[in-house]
């Protein structure tokens, strides 16, 4: 009955061992697989970013194509040189127009009578619309 027993504890310290070795085995695979997981997170967070910084220059670049077709349009570049560099044509002459400043009127007709402040708010409007 001696042997029985120490059979049954040494079977059980096997079993026990083996236990431990399975758990320490899945901590072990579950440790790295959260630490792919997280490496895979990571590197898509960081492709995401690539991507919009990507699409952001293109559509910097393409704004850029534009500008250079434009500019090397000779239509554009003349416009630009007579409006900044006031390029002429041989036989044109420029023209300045400046904007007058506005005259007070010559006759009592023109002018608008003022409205004493006096009379009422409608009244004075009357007198500004109507100049009665």
């Amino acid at each position: 009955m001696a042997r029985a027993y120490k059979k049954r504890t040494g079977g059980s310290l096997k079993v026990k061992l083996l236990a431990v070795l399975l758990v320490a085995t899945a901590g072990f695979l579950s440790y790295e697989v959260y630490a792919v997981s997280l490496e895979r997170y990571q590197i898509n967070k960081q492709s995401s970013t690539v991507s919009a910084k990507l699409q952001e220059l293109n559509e910097k670049n393409k704004d850029l194509k534009a500008l250079v077709a434009r500019l090397e349009d000779k239509a554009f570049l003349e416009k630009e040189a007579r409006k900044k560099l006031n390029y002429q044509l041989p036989g044109e002459q420029s023209v300045i127009i400046t904007q007058q400043t506005p005259q007070a009127p010559t006759t009592e007709k023109e002018a608008v009578p003022k409205p004493s402040s006096a009379s009422s708010n409608a009244r004075q409007w009357l007198v500004v619309l109507f100049g009665k």
